[in-house]
């Protein structure tokens, strides 16, 4: 593992302290090399016993990182899977990085915290984070107490394992390489190259070192005139400066000081409580007799604060570095509870101190008392035999994870028996547990002192357990009760509840689609969304029109089955019609039982190809408008709940096709009205092409009160009459009518077409009626090509000839039926052989949308791409170009003049 793979990285670290591979440095890395040796830095710690092995290495890389930005804390943690603990055995951090106490806080973390050394360690791979903002996002409950002072970028490697020999293929990382910087900064790939192959060298030196020690032994008490105390698996003496056997007390009023204090000390002998006093700066803590003999130690203990955090357990070490944050961020008390390793075991500990500020502002010290706060009596004894009679699984674990007791029932989680199970940890019990957040949940339970409930699945059996974890002492209960089937009971309902959804979104746009539907046809496509609503596969839908039940739209059967019975009479032996004689809904839940019941339409049956069937009278108003089979490819029994959603939905059917069939007699009437007041086709003329289209606008009765016609008048002359009544409807159809009779009454009389408009015009005005119409009226004399065009209020009408297409501009009175005394004028207008002369109401040149300058501008242009065509293709022409809302009718007529042959 040594050389060759320092040979291959792809930019090795130079190093001062031995000799190993890499001098040889790439291209590629050269500009990271121009950095100037990085000064000032200290061990991180100084029990692990690596630190000296391991500081010229750490002091290279500090100085190959440090170009961009200085880095501000560089930590070597080894792993420790049985306990699932990442612990620092070497490091150095800079002053910058904030107080000392940072690095001692942070040398021991559980694999399961959100942290960017343990992401690295679970994942196998760089973590690198370049601002505080990405730190913030990805780990929000460790970015406040992270690092004080820090602001910068962090990056974290995995190192390469295990320690005390050579890696094994799939082998779990020996540990994991932490840098921070000071600043915020984007890493260079080359940047992280390095860094890996650094990672690599540490490797190595962990492989060489041999097993980690598990924890530090306390220091002996300084001898006199010794500078520090010596740590008993440190490679040498470890500077520390001295420091009294216990703290001094505060001198109390001058009557009685000694005497005070005598008694303060006395009572906290009396109640198990010692004292501490922790010197931020340094790192040096100092416990007096009572503490120290908790601890195991008969002398007082002086000396770096690694051992006492060694003595916690681990994972009390999130609580107390963010207990002891918020402390120092408000300068003020500071009470945890912790578990407390002592010769006789953990013991739970009160922690309760205060921090006093420095000089600069910062916190200087910590002092406080220690309480031992243990409960008396022993969780397994007392739960013992209560838990063997329970159905669910009670569980208890040491504070090394590892089951002390198992009830029974607990060998179906395990699937081993207890004799297998007791004295193990439990994430090697159940390694899913880890990687599902188990531990994190159990250490919170440890650090609120409360219960925490959480639910673990367990994948191979696929069977799910509501936890709930209870803290006691130094040790947890953990009551495990099967949910497997509560959870498939819920997983049920929601999928229930998902169906139910869907199914009320399909009935909610079948809904939406019937109420826009306005015919029977409409109707019936829209109603081809109902088979998806309740699963059926096919669907008929009858009519009941002239005494008959007339299938008039189907779904989901073959042509043949379709048309095979397109009418039924209402006495027919068959289910379609029964329905409208029973006024029920039944169903056919199998092709037997139809055969059974009407043998006589087995052809059919077969042909559909179904197996069950449900006949639905459609009944609106007490009226039944006709029947919708819903029919199914596989034999189905219906409940109450599939009866009540037919009934919603036939409902629904009945109304839309009862609304339908109303609109579809009154558009027939409408029609029929329609066509009795507008003339047939123009009668042929001599010289003469007419067309002529009238498309009504509004919905309904279809009736307008647009109208257009041709009166052949003496001596071979032609009237040609275009007009609109105000408004729509009935009133309007009336008008018109009267209208149209009038014109064509007055022009055949003989009466010049100035005298026909204002005759008409008088008329209308004596009618009574708010409404008034517009109309334009030429006589043309197709022997001369000669036009007399007169206007009351209508549009001018448009020549299209040789020459181009113009509008011709014609003087014109008020529409028909607002001044009696109205006068018209009268405009002559030659037409050349070929001219088609165009009259319209402004339906067609009007919309919402466009002004009448823009239709008019846009007929006279579409005249135009229409040169050459008969004047019935020219109708058409305009007619389909139309574009935009239909707001208004649309009466056109065009006459071509081609004269009269010799």
């Amino acid at each position: 593992m040594g050389d060759e793979r320092g040979k291959s990285s792809p930019a090795m670290p130079r190093t001062r302290a031995r000799d190993r591979p890499g001098e040889d440095m790439s291209s590629a890395a050269a500009p990271l090399d121009a950095v100037p040796a990085q000064g000032g830095y200290e061990p991180a710690w100084t029990w692990a016993g690596l630190q000296e092995r391991l500081a010229p290495l750490l002091q290279d890389l500090v100085d190959a990182c440090g170009g961009t930005s200085p880095v501000s804390a560089c930590m070597v943690y080894a792993w420790l899977p049985d306990i699932g603990e990442l612990r620092g055995v070497a490091g150095l951090v800079k002053d910058f990085a904030g107080p000392p106490l940072y690095a001692h806080l942070w040398c021991r973390v559980l694999a399961d915290e959100q942290l960017p050394v343990t992401e690295a360690l679970r994942d196998g791979t760089v973590v690198a984070i370049e601002n505080p903002v990405l730190s913030a996002a990805r780990y929000p409950h460790h970015n406040q107490s992270t690092w004080s002072g820090v602001n910068g970028a962090c990056m974290a490697v995995p190192i390469a394992g295990p320690i005390g020999g050579p890696a094994a293929p799939g082998a779990e990382p020996a540990g994991v390489l932490g840098l921070a910087f000071r600043d915020a900064m984007r890493f260079d790939p080359r940047l992280i190259a390095r860094v890996r192959a650094f990672a690599e060298l540490l490797g190595e030196e962990l492989a060489r070192a041999g097993e980690i020690p598990r924890a530090e032994p306390f220091f002996s008490a300084p001898e006199a005139g010794s500078g520090a105390p010596a740590a008993a698996s440190a490679p040498g003496p470890v500077p520390v400066p001295a420091a009294p056997a216990a703290p001094p007390v505060p001198a109390g009023p001058p009557a009685r000081p000694a005497v005070d204090a005598q008694a303060t000390l006395d009572a906290l002998d009396a109640a198990g409580t010692g004292i501490f006093d922790w010197d931020l700066g340094t790192g040096v803590i100092a416990l007096d007799a009572r503490l120290s003999r908790m601890l195991g130690e008969d002398d007082p203990y002086v000396g770096p604060i690694e051992p006492v955090l060694c003595s916690l357990h681990p994972e009390d070490y999130p609580g107390l570095r963010l207990h002891l944050a918020e402390a120092f961020a408000a300068d003020g008390p500071f009470s945890s509870g912790h578990r407390l390793r002592t010769p006789g075991g953990y013991r739970w500990v009160e922690v309760r101190g205060s921090v006093m500020g420095g000089a600069d502002g910062g916190p200087r010290r910590l002092r406080g008392v220690v309480s031992d706060v243990t409960e008396a009596s022993d969780l397994r004894l007392s739960l013992a035999r209560q838990a063997e009679e329970v159905e669910a699984l009670v569980i208890v674990i040491d504070d090394e994870w590892r089951l002390v007791y198992c009830n029974a029932p607990s060998e179906t989680l395990f699937r081993r028996p207890r004799a297998e199970i007791l004295g193990r940890p439990l994430h090697a019990l159940l390694p899913e547990a880890r990687s599902h957040g188990w531990g994190r949940h159990l250490f919170a339970a440890l650090q609120e002192r409360r219960v925490q409930s959480f639910t673990l699945h367990v994948p191979d059996d696929d069977r799910w357990f509501r936890v709930s974890a209870y803290p006691r002492r130094d040790q947890m209960l953990l009551f495990c009760l099967d949910i497997t089937d509560e959870r498939e009971r819920d997983a049920r309902l929601r999928e229930a509840a998902q169906v139910a959804a869907a199914q009320q979104a399909r009935i909610q746009l079948l809904t939406a689609a019937l109420a826009e539907s306005l015919t029977v046809h409409e109707v019936v496509r829209a109603a081809r969304r109902l088979p998806a609503v309740c699963g059926a596969d096919g669907l008929a839908v009858g009519l009941i029109q002239d005494g008959r039940l007339r299938v008039v739209g189907h779904a989901g059967y073959p042509p043949r089955a379709a048309s095979a019975y397109p009418v039924w009479e209402l006495d027919d032996d068959a289910p379609f019609v029964e329905a409208v004689r029973r006024r029920s809904a039944f169903a056919i839940t199998s092709r037997e039982e139809y055969m059974r019941r009407y043998p006589h339409l087995g052809e059919l049956a077969g042909a559909a190809g179904k197996q069950a069937w449900v006949f639905l009278p459609l009944v609106a108003s007490g009226e039944v408008v006709g029947t919708a089979v819903l029919s199914y490819n596989r034999q189905r029994e219906f409940d109450a709940d599939d009866y009540r959603l037919f009934g919603q939905l036939r409902a629904l059917l009945a109304r839309a096709l009862h609304r339908a069939r109303r609109y579809d007699d009154e558009h027939a009437m409408s029609a029929g009205l329609q066509r009795g007041l507008l003339p047939g086709r123009p009668a042929r003329i001599a010289g003469l092409t007419v067309a002529t289209r009238y498309i009504p606008a509004t919905v309904g009765m279809q009736v307008g009160g647009d109208w257009h016609d041709v009166i052949s008048l003496p001596g071979g002359r032609v009237g040609l009459v275009i007009g609109d009544v105000q408004g729509h409807g009935v009133d309007a159809a009336a008008i018109m009518g009267m209208l149209r009779t009038a014109v064509l009454a007055y022009a055949v009389e003989g009466h010049e077409p100035a005298e026909v408009v204002r005759r008409t015009n008088a008329l209308t005005a004596g009618l009574g009626t708010d409404l008034f119409a517009t109309c334009a009226y030429v006589e043309f004399d197709p022997g001369t090509g000669r036009a007399v065009v007169v206007r009351a209020g209508h549009q001018h009408p448009a020549v299209l000839g040789r020459a181009g297409v113009r509008l011709v501009d014609v003087p014109g009175g008020l529409p028909l039926g607002i001044d009696t005394d109205a006068r018209y004028p009268a405009t002559e207008l030659a037409l050349e052989r070929g001219d088609v002369l165009v009259l319209c109401t402004d339906g067609l040149v009007e919309s919402r949308g466009l002004s009448l300058d823009e239709g008019v501008a846009w007929m006279l242009e579409t005249l135009e791409h229409g040169r050459g065509m008969t004047p019935d293709g020219l109708a058409g022409h305009l007619i389909a170009r139309r574009t935009g809302e239909l707001g208004d009718d649309i009466a056109l007529l065009l006459a071509r003049y081609d004269g009269i042959a010799e």
